[in-house]
């Protein structure tokens, strides 16, 4: 099984967030930010390419650049839908990501 599996977490324990939470929080960071900032920023500077394409010849009606400037976000929010779906299916029994006790206490567990 790869060593990225989340197989246990239960970051309200001392213990675990010391010896293996810490670090997999950490990596998820460095891992995420940079790529959500990057994410932004191309749809960002893909807006302001839109709308400046008349500008530089392009002949395209409103509500075409609407299209070019609202498919990135439609898209991007569409294939989140699919992505909330997508969690390991078969795992041997017993394993898996076990919820820490306080945790289902608070979600009625």
């Amino acid at each position: 099984m790869s060593t990225y599996v989340l197989n246990r977490w239960e970051p309200e324990e001392k213990d675990f967030w010391q010896n293996e939470g810490k670090s997999i929080a950490n990596r998820n960071l460095w891992i995420s930010i940079p790529a959500l900032l990057l994410a932004f920023a191309v749809w960002m500077v893909w807006s302001v390419v839109v709308v400046n394409l008349p500008n530089i010849g392009f002949k395209y009606s409103t509500n075409q650049l609407f299209w070019l400037t609202a498919l990135p976000g439609l898209s991007g929010a569409t294939l989140r839908i699919f992505y909330s779906f997508m969690v390991p299916e078969h795992q041997p029994e017993g394993q898996g990501m076990h919820i820490a006790k306080d945790s289902r206490r608070e979600i009625g567990i």
